[in-house]
This record gives structure tokens, C-alpha cells and sequence, in this order.
């Protein structure tokens, strides 16, 4: 199952309790000013050796970090809700890293391709991620810290205490607010700026679908044909079902996604949104597969799949039930995953 998030508030308080408890001791809540609960959760976080390599910068130990506020941001570049929370972090690190912040980006990887530092190091440059990075390949840091979530993120003063945790999108003012606080930032001090909306979950909406039988193929439309591994000949029923995808064609069912056997091969999906994202690569003969992409019958736009990403397949589309169809020009397109958004508010 997923753990990539939209802000759910209440969860925090698990993370924090798994914290408290890696923690030996304990210290007094502080009575710092701020919007959010800034009392002392934990005298430490856990250590960053675990890290498989580094990007924008040498390793980072606890004398690197010391006398500095530093937020840990998990996130992997595939996740569109870690996408989304980029533009915000990039405002805080720009605006108060001469007063002592500095943010640390923890990549975990979901899929194999993210365990690719190449790829990491492109997305990271495409999406303006210019903080240091630490390449969580084997999720030991994930795990050190009990970590759940795509995004999460762990705010220490400068005495390495945990102050807060903020799990998925949004939050965004109260975010700053306590890094303001915890670096002693005047109250009438220019801010940030634009940090985006918040954007919660919306329960009308089609949940982020995965393809691959590692994720169970649970939200795979009912056929004719078993969903099991392999490359066979799939037929897609009429209707598929709602909130789920089918396969239409030849296709071979991996652990983390499905492949295009062939030219004629399609995937169906039937969705509920007006903002469909795929996570999607060219497969191993590389160089760029050409998707149509098609809604309710009209092909809308074609993507050119490049490389192991995430692709916007529909942007400010129509809202209700819509059916899409994915239609690759060759053999090779692998999808991983599906994910969804509608209007805020």
C-alpha cells in the first residue's frame, strides 16, 4: 500500500511517540512562542552515516549540523506529493539559510529506478532541489527514524532536538513560523513568500493506483485473464471498473509495473479527477516512447517518455468519471503508478 500523503495531521502524533521512544532520555517541553507545538518530542534524531552517498554536498554529521535548525525532508522524486512541497522548501532554504537553516533532503527510494543516484541527481536538478541530499538507497535512515510517509519532515532546534513533524502536503505557514521561531527570526522580518496552497486528500477522488504485483494488483480491473507474472495477451472488459486500471493487448505484469509488449498494446484506466500523474519509463532498449493519451475517446496530448518520471497525463481536465487510455507507439513503455488531484478547496 502507498504511504505517499496528503497532509493528515493527527498521524504526526504516532511519529513523534516512535521518536520519543528511540530517544533514551527525555527533556522538559520548551515554551517557545510559535503556531504550532514546539516542546521538546526527542533529545536527538538518528544519524545520517546509514546514507549510500551525497548529493550537493559532502557527507553531513552532527558537527556539520550543529547550532543550525535543520529540517529532514523524506522524499523521493516520483511522488507528486513530494513535487509539490519542493517550491516551499526551496523558499525556506533561500530565505533563511544565512540565518542558520539548513535542509537536508533524505532520498527513499519506492521503486528500483529511484535507487539510481544518475536519476536522482537529474530530477533533483530539473525540480531546483539545491540542498544537501543524502541517498537513503537501502531505507536505513527511513527505518532509524520510524519514518512512514512521502513527504515527511523532522524539524530540529540547534541543539539537535526534535521539535516537530509534518507528514505530506501543506501546513505551509505553520511550517515557517516555526522555523522563524526556532532561529530567532524578528517577527517583522521579510518572509518567504509564496509557498503554494495546501492541498488535502479528496475523498470524491480515485486513490493513487499502483501496477506492479508487489503493490498485490489489487486495482486491477477484473479480465479473462489471470493478473499474474509474465507477458500475455490481455482484453480489457467494458466497462472497467471504477477506480481501477485494465490492460488491453500484450503486456508483461512485473514486481513494480507492467511493459508494453507491443505497438498495439494499451492501458485502460477509469479515474475520478481533474489531475492524472503516471509514473512511467521507456523501458531497457532506452530512447523515448511516444503516448497518446486519451480521454473519453479524444486523444488529448502525447507524452514523450524519456525517462524513469513522473508525467502530467491530464492537467485541469473536466471533473467527474473520466475513462483514459494509454497508447504507446512501440514496445517498452513501463508503468509503475498512478496518482490523482483535484481543485483545493
Amino acid at each position: 500500500m502507498s504511504r505517499r500523503v496528503y497532509w493528515v495531521g493527527f498521524a504526526a502524533l504516532a511519529v513523534i511517540a516512535a521518536l520519543a521512544v528511540y530517544v533514551a532520555t527525555q527533556v522538559s517541553p520548551s515554551d517557545l512562542a510559535g503556531s504550532g507545538d514546539l516542546s521538546v518530542k526527542a533529545a536527538s534524531v538518528p544519524s545520517l552515516a546509514p546514507a549510500k552517498g551525497w548529493l550537493n554536498s559532502p557527507p553531513l554529521g552532527p558537527s556539520d549540523l550543529k547550532g543550525k535548525v535543520v529540517v529532514y525532508d523524506f522524499w523521493t522524486y516520483s511522488c507528486i506529493n513530494c513535487q509539490r512541497t519542493l517550491p516551499h522548501l526551496r523558499a525556506l532554504y533561500d530565505r533563511y539559510r544565512a540565518d542558520g537553516l539548513v535542509i537536508v533532503g533524505i532520498h527513499a527510494p519506492e521503486f528500483d529506478f529511484e535507487k539510481d543516484h544518475g536519476n536522482v541527481s537529474r530530477a533533483a536538478q530539473q525540480l531546483g532541489v539545491t540542498w544537501p541530499v543524502a541517498f537513503d538507497d537501502d531505507m536505513a535512515i527511513w527505518n532509524s527514524f520510524g519514518n512512514n510517509y512521502w513527504p515527511e519532515e523532522y524539524l530540529t532546534d540547534r541543539d539537535g532536538r526534535l521539535r516537530q513533524v509534518y507528514i505530506g502536503e501543506g501546513r505551509y505557514d505553520e511550517k515557517e513560523n516555526d522555523v522563524r521561531t526556532l532561529l530567532g527570526v524578528a517577527t517583522n522580518a521579510p518572509r518567504a513568500g509564496q509557498s503554494g496552497a495546501d492541498v488535502q486528500q479528496n475523498p470524491t477522488q480515485t486513490p493513487e493506483i499502483h501496477t506492479g504485483l508487489a503493490f498485490d494488483g489489487g486495482q486491477f480491473s477484473s479480465s479473462p485473464e489471470p493478473y499474474q507474472g509474465g507477458t500475455q495477451t490481455f482484453s480489457a472488459p467494458n466497462p472497467v471498473r471504477q477506480d481501477t486500471f485494465a490492460l488491453q493487448g500484450p503486456w508483461t505484469v512485473q514486481s513494480q509495473s507492467v511493459d508494453a509488449a507491443d505497438a498495439s498494446s494499451a492501458l485502460v484506466l477509469q479515474y475520478r479527477a481533474t489531475e492524472v500523474n503516471v509514473v512511467a519509463g521507456p523501458g531497457a532498449a532506452g530512447g523515448v516512447v511516444h503516448v497518446a493519451v486519451e480521454i473519453d475517446g479524444t486523444v488529448t496530448t502525447t507524452l514523450d517518455v524519456g525517462a524513469d518520471d513522473l508525467y502530467h497525463a491530464v492537467v485541469n481536465g473536466p471533473s467527474g468519471s473520466h475513462t483514459l487510455v494509454l497508447r504507446p507507439d512501440r514496445p517498452g513503455l513501463q508503468v509503475f503508478a498512478f496518482t490523482f488531484g483535484l481543485p483545493s478547496g
